[in-house]
This record gives C-alpha cells, sequence and structure tokens, in this order.
C-alpha cells in the first residue's frame, strides 16, 4: 500500500481545481510515515496560505 497526502489546487492554466499527491516514503514505518505525512501537511498549509501554487 502506497501512502501519500492528496489535496487539490487551483491551476490557472486550465482554469480549474487540480488533484495533486505528495507521496510517503515506503521504507519507514507506519508511526513514522504518520509523522512525515503531518509535516508535509503542515508545510503545503502554511505555502498554500502564502498564495503558493503548485
Amino acid at each position: 500500500m502506497r501512502w501519500f497526502v492528496d489535496f487539490t489546487a487551483w491551476d490557472p492554466a486550465i482554469s480549474a481545481m487540480r488533484r495533486k499527491r505528495y507521496y510517503v516514503s515506503g521504507s519507514l514505518s507506519i508511526t513514522q510515515k504518520k509523522v512525515r505525512a503531518n509535516e508535509i501537511l503542515q508545510v503545503l498549509t502554511r505555502q498554500l496560505a502564502q498564495g503558493w501554487n503548485p
């Protein structure tokens, strides 16, 4: 099973929301995967709030 963080963000090129995924390394333990996913969420939330667009 692959672990990932999934979200949608506005894509100005197509004028619509687009789905984006960031995958969590498969070599980590479940606890480490949860911690890493949480770190990704915090960084993405901060960047999106500042206007960043993937």
